[in-house]
């Protein structure tokens, strides 16, 4: 099969257009990856922090029970 010049050239630029678009999507889903990464990084963070929090409040309960059981056993 006999290709023209010009359907060459066509050739040549389609691929070169398509080898960009990929380098473009490459570039979005690396950017999308690390985005995600560090909004689970954030959210791992701030589960941490609740945790903590609970454990606290927890620990805050028993003493408070702690501390009604002592009046009961007073009065």
């Amino acid at each position: 099969m006999i290709v023209s010049p010009s359907a060459e050239v066509d050739r040549c630029y389609k691929i070169a257009q398509l080898v960009e678009d990929v380098r473009r999507l490459q570039a979005s889903l690396s950017a999308l990856q690390e985005a995600h990464a560090q909004q689970l990084q954030r959210l791992e963070e701030r589960l941490d922090e609740k945790k903590q929090h609970i454990a606290r409040l927890e620990a805050r309960l028993d003493t408070q029970r702690d501390y009604d059981d002592i009046k009961r056993e007073i009065r």
